[in-house]
């Protein structure tokens, strides 16, 4: 790469400073063009949306037989899911864990 092309410094000469790839080096060098300082900023990874999340009503499902008493097994049984996708919900929820006597959350260990 030309020097002067990203800036006055060569491509990469400014990546082994920085110790990444040419091609990460580029990517900060584009983030700064068209966001000025705050694209270098450290951004998340994670998805904005999740294409396969569990339909609300099918959450109100799990909820509804929770609350009567239904362990997380049981319950994707009854709806044909995968258990490890119960137990997730049902945490996401608050639901992971019952007290022994009423409805109320179980008291951490």
């Amino acid at each position: 790469m030309p020097a002067g092309s990203r800036g006055g410094l060569v491509a990469e000469p400014a990546a082994a400073a920085a110790e990444v790839s040419e091609k990460t080096a580029g990517k900060w060098v584009k983030r700064f063009r068209g966001e000025g300082e705050s694209g270098l900023l450290d951004r998340s990874s994670a998805p904005h949306t999740v294409h396969n999340a569990s339909p609300e009503d099918r959450v109100q499902a799990i909820a509804a037989l929770r609350r009567l008493r239904f362990a997380g097994a049981q319950i994707a049984e009854i709806l044909g899911m995968a258990e490890t996708t119960v137990s997730g919900i049902l945490t996401r929820i608050g639901l992971g864990r019952l007290g022994r006597l009423g409805l109320e959350p179980a008291r951490p260990l």
